[in-house]
């Protein structure tokens, strides 16, 4: 079982390129090599239909991906995985889809430099109106995802847009006179994913929008574990998810912005079936939590990632947490420390700049306490300094024996993960939950 997990999102990696690759396969179905590429026109002109192919398919997908549906996190194991692919397919269909008309138009070079710029100045002819529109617009949507820093909520308004793009290239791939609209199984092909990516695409947005794909919570208490963040116990309506310590979930309050989601890890699973969220105050959305009072309405999805999934299989265990990146150790440290005969080890050490960051401290102590293979170190870097690789060698034993669990700015996973991997630690015993996610 555990080596299926290990090689699934492997195996659904490679599917997915596979299913990327099949107008490559159908093209090839129709087209001799030797046409493809027996003189410089047929050379660019190939390079330009394969470019615009691809960059539709992998863009196709990366929308698909992006629809977030809990059997997605399961292909991957994680939907941190799954969103890391829709990004990479997001940045290969932008590279791709730039170099369409650029070979096209070099294939024209040796007639003219005219005929070559007209490629881009076709603005009376309806299909080639679809694709300059869907080109700009894609392109702008890109370039502020990645270059332009933007609040969440901003950056989630924008990404809903992507669908309005894709659509106008398919209808661009129909109506051109193009391999597309002469070969029927091609046509087939992006008429169903494009169909298919679209509507589960925008199926999510008026899904979470209605508070339909989620399930029903109620706020139950406000707590403030610690001078910057806010806690919020929510209990189901008529049925519970069900949930594992360490995920984590998406949750809309319509009291705060009806529609408006945002991903909290889960940081207790309290025998009734309530869970305990705990966000730090930074953005507008986390502030207005303070607002929030029992009774109010939470839709909740999810849940998903699989960070503790294997938890209970590693004798000697290494936890880091940064900051917030607290909230999914605590209900794993809740999980671990219930076990009375508990024969795995945990030396859990959290990083925090201030002690005003501290969050269920009192709580984590009593746990270790009362555990004792459950180890505590609270570090305070703005008193003790950085915490680094040579701290953690000297506060943790036989390292290479570990598996280890990080969670907490992508700065502080990047460097301990770089830092584990220089220590020949496998990559396989080095789990990681980042905030990253749309």
């Amino acid at each position: 079982m555990i080596l299926h997990k290990k090689f699934r999102p492997y195996i659904s990696l490679l599917v997915l390129i596979l299913l990327i690759l099949v107008p490559v396969f159908i093209l090839g179905q129709n087209m001799s090599l030797g046409r493809m590429f027996n003189s410089q026109l047929s050379f660019f002109s190939t390079l330009g239909k394969l470019t615009g192919l691809l960059g539709l398919a992998a863009f196709s997908f990366s929308l698909l991906l992006a629809s977030r549906f809990v059997w997605l996190d399961r292909l991957f194991y994680g939907l941190p995985k799954v969103l890391n692919v829709h990004r990479w397919l997001g940045v290969i269909s932008f590279v791709f889809i730039i170099l369409h008309p650029l070979f096209l138009a070099a294939r024209l070079l040796p007639i003219s430099s005219q005929s070559a710029w007209n490629i881009f100045l076709r603005w009376n002819e309806a299909s080639y109106i679809f694709a300059y529109i869907s080109l700009l617009m894609f392109m702008a949507l890109i370039l502020m995802t990645f270059f332009w820093r933007m609040r969440y909520e901003r950056l989630k308004s924008l990404h809903s847009l992507l669908a309005v793009p894709l659509m106008l290239g398919g209808v661009h791939g129909l109506l051109i006179d193009s391999d597309v609209k002469r070969i029927p199984w091609l046509a087939a092909y992006f008429v169903i994913l494009i169909s298919v990516s679209v509507i589960a695409y925008l199926l999510r947005l008026v899904l979470v929008h209605y508070g339909i794909k989620a399930k029903l919570y109620k706020v139950r208490s406000i707590e403030h574990p610690s001078k910057n963040s806010t806690k919020v116990t929510l209990e189901p309506g008529k049925k519970a998810l069900d949930m594992k310590p360490g995920q984590f979930v998406f949750v809309s309050f319509p009291k705060i912005k009806k529609g408006e989601e945002h991903p909290f890890s889960i940081s207790a699973i309290n025998d009734d079936s309530s869970i305990s969220i705990i966000a730090k105050i930074l953005g507008d959305y986390t502030k207005k939590m303070d607002s929030l009072a029992k009774g109010f309405k939470a839709y909740v999805d999810g849940p998903y990632g699989s960070f503790a999934d294997n938890m209970d299989k590693n004798e000697q265990q290494v936890w880091i947490a940064g900051g917030i990146g607290i909230t999914p150790f605590l209900s794993m440290a809740r999980e671990f420390t219930s076990c009375p005969d508990q024969k795995n080890k945990v030396d859990l050490f959290y990083v925090v700049r201030s002690e005003d960051d501290l969050a269920e401290a009192k709580d984590l102590k009593q746990m270790a306490d009362g555990c004792p293979n459950f180890n505590l170190t609270t570090y305070v870097s703005g008193k003790e300094g950085v915490f680094d690789m040579e701290k953690l060698r000297s506060m943790a034993k036989d390292l290479k024996s570990c598996q280890f669990y990080i969670c907490g700015p992508t700065g502080m996973i990047e460097y301990f993960v770089s830092a584990l991997r220089k220590e020949n630690i496998p990559k396989s015993c080095i789990n990681i939950e980042a905030f990253k996610l749309l």
